[in-house]
């Protein structure tokens, strides 16, 4: 009696793999209708062109650790010369793409042709790329269905870029004397304060001796050691003022008499409140200085946008943008393919599965 065979005993898979891929033709079909499917769609949606440009940004990082200005800006305290190359360049792509660098790009644009009057900041911005590693060459590009459009965005956007940025730095420029005017400011305040405390130390003293010796006879000469105190007391109120030196050089002679330095010492303390009058109007004038200063520095703080004023940046050619298709029908053709020979390898294998699953 002969006996059933099962069929599924006499499939192979490897027979299978082997069998569909010796159908070459139904490969190459799948394949040729994916490059027409490719082809066809890239006539249907045209590609996008891409028009390119380039700028020149440079960084001398000597004032890294120094520059107060970019510290305050960034809120950040830069250790080394090459995080602060780093911010920089970060700082000035934030820039390029924030709201002001684009709505002055578009009012650019709008000079050049109506099409733009329809497009918003964001829309431009999706437009825009900026490709750089660090300081040197950075390139610009732009990508828009219309060449000529491609290429009048990328341009504005390069001058907008170029005026705003030179503007910042010239303002960030203006800091750097203004902080060494704060500086100087703040050494005459604490020079000012010191010699202010100085004169009221002495003033005490002075005042603290004249009532101690007035208890006593002043018909009789100083002790060397009164007589010596207070000539210190004279000369730390006086300092290295040159004004003093008349009054210090008419101190009694080591003989006089204690009641003679009376007269002398009630000298000394109007020429203190003099002194400390003129020292009181001097620090009302320093922080005045300081106000005004220090508005004008917030205001080039603000203007400079974090931008150092070693910063250079500028085009590195005249020349006019360099314009091409982001994608071209070939490779639209060549990508078709790929999914036309990826779509038979999926319908492949769904048939063995299937017929596995029987």
């Amino acid at each position: 009696m002969k006996q059933d065979i099962d069929p599924l005993k006499e499939w192979s898979l490897r027979d299978e793999i082997l069998l569909v891929t010796h159908r070459w033709p139904m490969i190459v079909v799948f394949i040729l209708v994916g490059s027409l499917i490719g082809w066809l769609a890239s006539l249907v949606w045209p590609a996008s062109y891409q028009a390119t440009t380039s700028l020149y940004v440079g960084l001398d990082p000597f004032r890294a650790v120094e520059d107060r200005y970019i510290a305050a800006f960034a809120n950040v305290e830069f250790r080394n010369p090459d995080d602060y190359k780093h911010w920089q360049m970060q700082q000035l792509n934030v820039l390029a793409f924030s709201d002001a660098y684009l709505q002055g790009t578009l009012e650019r644009l709008r000079q050049m042709d109506s099409f733009w009057d329809t497009i918003e900041v964001a829309t431009l911005r999706r437009m825009l790329r900026t490709a750089w590693r660090n300081a040197g060459n950075w390139q610009l590009s732009a990508r828009e269905v219309s060449a000529e459009r491609a290429s009048q965005a990328v341009e504005a956007w390069q001058e907008e870029i170029l005026e705003q940025a030179k503007g910042a730095i010239a303002s960030a420029e203006q800091l750097y004397p203004l902080d060494l005017r704060l500086r100087a400011i703040t050494a005459g305040e604490s020079d000012n304060s010191e010699r202010q405390a100085r004169l009221e130390r002495a003033k005490q003293a002075l005042q603290t001796w004249e009532d101690q010796s007035a208890n006593n006879p002043g018909d009789e000469p100083l002790e060397i050691d009164a007589r010596w105190r207070l000539s210190m007391l004279a000369a730390q109120a006086a300092g290295f003022d040159p004004d003093w030196r008349a009054l210090l050089e008419a101190m009694p002679p080591p003989a006089a008499l204690a009641q003679d330095y009376w007269d002398w010492i009630d000298r000394l303390l109007v020429m203190i409140d003099q002194e400390s009058v003129t020292l009181e109007g001097r620090s009302k004038e320093l922080a005045e200085q300081r106000a005004q200063v220090t508005a004008e520095w917030e205001q080039a703080r603000q203007l400079g946008q974090g931008l150092a004023a070693t910063m250079t940046v500028e085009k590195t050619s005249d020349e006019v943008p360099q314009v091409d298709p982001a994608r071209s029908t070939s490779l639209a053709a060549l990508i078709g393919g790929l999914i036309g020979l990826i779509t038979w390898g999926l319908y492949t294998v769904l048939k063995i599965t299937r017929m596995v699953n029987k």
